[in-house]
């Protein structure tokens, strides 16, 4: 009898856990959607703080996207202060996470040294994490470090990231991929 007790103790606390975190994601997709309305104007009029707001509580929340789009909103201040460093932060947390369209931009940050100080090692390294995920631009750009940089140069590693773009679809890759082909 204990034992059954213990049992249906058990499964009710589950199922709260469960409801409580069901909920959660509910919330947390609330807050993104809201924001995105208030970002673009979908429904709502168009209020960037609000949006900056929300976007924020869904990324605290765990929501990559509203994470990502916060960065965005700080990279190119789309309605609030340009923050390099916050943007870097949270395409950094996006990337970690596995939104690979963060680490693409942290890579475009780290590549150009757009207000944080340029790092080619970072950027290889995020670069390569979302070209392995699909990104095309993100093998283009690794492939163009691999080609120009003259601390790093490997065309052979260039031509295969490249052939690797076209394939997803890139056409500067292709282009570039046809280039290295002739001369390799």
């Amino acid at each position: 009898m204990k034992q059954m007790l213990l049992i249906i103790f058990i499964m009710l606390n589950a199922n709260v856990y469960l409801q409580a975190d069901t909920e959660d994601t509910v919330g947390v997709m609330k807050y993104y959607d809201e924001a995105y309305a208030y970002e673009n104007g979908k429904g709502l009029k168009v209020d960037k703080k609000k949006a900056e707001f929300l976007y924020k509580k869904a990324c605290d929340g765990g929501n990559m996207k509203a994470c990502f789009n916060l960065g965005m909103m700080y990279s190119y201040g789309y309605g609030i202060k340009v923050s390099k460093r916050k943007a870097e932060g949270l395409y950094y947390k996006t990337c970690k996470n596995g939104y690979l369209d963060g680490c693409y931009n942290l890579g475009v940050m780290y590549s150009s040294g757009d207000g944080i100080g340029q790092n080619t090692k970072a950027a290889k390294k995020v670069y390569a994490k979302a070209c392995n995920g699909g990104i095309k631009n993100a093998c283009f750009n690794l492939a163009l470090i691999y080609y120009k940089d003259v601390n790093i140069k490997d065309k052979s590693l260039a031509k295969k990231l490249f052939f690797k773009g076209c394939d997803l679809g890139d056409n500067d890759s292709c282009k570039n991929y046809k280039i290295l082909n002739k001369e390799y």
